[in-house]
């Protein structure tokens, strides 16, 4: 792996976890739904908690959002 990369990673890694973790901090939980264009509202307080980041080598994009929970 050449520095730069190792570098560029890192940072994009920093970068997904800063922005989960605001967006963890933004969801509220209520009985109601939120107004469109707001954070979103968890009912029950599983959305906060099913927030995660990924970054992929080949493309190099960093993913923030819910994961699919199956039940």
């Amino acid at each position: 792996m050449v520095p730069n990369d190792r570098a560029n990673r890192r940072q994009l890694s920093k970068a997904g976890a800063f922005i989960r973790t605001a967006g963890k901090h933004s969801i509220r939980k209520r009985k109601t739904a939120s107004a469109p264009g707001s954070p979103p509202s968890s009912h029950t307080g599983l959305l906060r908690r099913f927030v995660f980041f990924g970054y992929e080598r080949s493309r190099q994009p960093v993913v923030v959002g819910p994961m699919r929970r199956n039940r």
